[in-house]
């Protein structure tokens, strides 16, 4: 017992008082009640809204899977998470094209739309949109001629 208190006190020391460690290691790990605090954005969320880790005592991640999103996101397009953050904000959390918002969609979140030929990034789009751009292969004069057969036989139809 008096080397565990000793082992203790050295931790305490190295990183701080006792009480700030003991905070640190609490902090969001209450997921017996259900929710967990993110480490990333300090909200509190329902467990489900963490991915499953084994490694901490509580069985989940440190940050919500939103928050993993943006920052795995940002750091494969050399895009800062303050930047990516601002630019939903900028977009009002809305896809570019259509308008619809994060929350729908397979992935539920709003993928970031670039450039493949230089990497510029051009704006965020959900799921369907960004994967019709990518079917027409980013070439707006395809995209051009399918909303006019689309048109074309929308009149059609109507007569």
């Amino acid at each position: 017992f008096e080397r565990r208190i000793d082992q203790l006190e050295r931790k305490s020391s190295r990183d701080g008082c006792r009480e700030c460690c003991t905070r640190k290691r609490r902090r969001g790990s209450d997921a017996s009640n259900g929710s967990k605090c993110c480490a990333t954005c300090q909200e509190t969320k329902p467990v489900e809204c963490f991915g499953i880790n084994k490694r901490p005592r509580d069985g989940y991640d440190a940050s919500c899977k939103s928050c993993r999103q943006v920052r795995e996101v940002s750091r494969r397009r050399g895009l800062s998470t303050s930047d990516y953050l601002a630019l939903v904000d900028q977009q009002g959390s809305l896809c570019a094209i259509c308008g619809a918002t994060e929350n729908i969609g397979r992935n539920r979140r709003l993928h970031l739309d670039h450039n493949h030929q230089n990497g510029s990034i051009r704006g965020l789009l959900c799921s369907g949109c960004n994967t019709a751009l990518g079917l027409m292969r980013d070439d707006p004069e395809l995209l051009t001629r399918a909303a006019d057969y689309l048109r074309m036989n929308r009149l059609m139809a109507s007569a």
